[in-house]
């Protein structure tokens, strides 16, 4: 797929990224391809696609703050795996999520108009 099909803009960061399934816990500190709507970690891939675990992105920082989401595994790479934010979990999530995208995008013009076409995506309370 193309970078011009792609619903919402990529962005590459490094963060550190936890995962939890129920039965075990994953720890990446290598990510690509950030969006509004998923990530790409690699790591050890030990889940299969259409699994649902939570999400933690640890922005670091003094204030701790952390993108907590629901995710579904949606491909397994022999490098790692890419999840699919089913739902933000907070009321900040949302705000950093975007925050986060804005600052690495090359064009964050691209960015807004996202935004403005999902009026839709919001944040899930807690």
């Amino acid at each position: 797929m193309s970078d011009n099909s792609r619903e919402f803009t990529r962005v590459m960061v490094r963060v550190t990224v936890n995962l939890a399934d129920g039965e075990r816990s994953i720890v990446s500190s290598r990510s690509r391809d950030l969006s509004l709507n998923g990530i790409f970690l690699y790591c050890e891939p030990t889940l299969e696609p259409g699994t649902t675990c939570d999400v933690g992105i640890d922005l670091g920082g003094e204030e701790g703050l952390v993108i907590r989401a629901q995710a579904r595994v949606v491909r397994v790479d022999p490098d790692g795996l890419a999840l699919g934010f089913e739902h933000l979990v907070g009321s900040d999530s949302l705000e950093h999520l975007q925050n986060l995208v804005r600052y690495n995008a090359g064009e964050v013009e691209n960015v807004e108009e996202e935004l403005r076409r999902h009026v839709g995506l919001r944040a899930r309370p807690v």
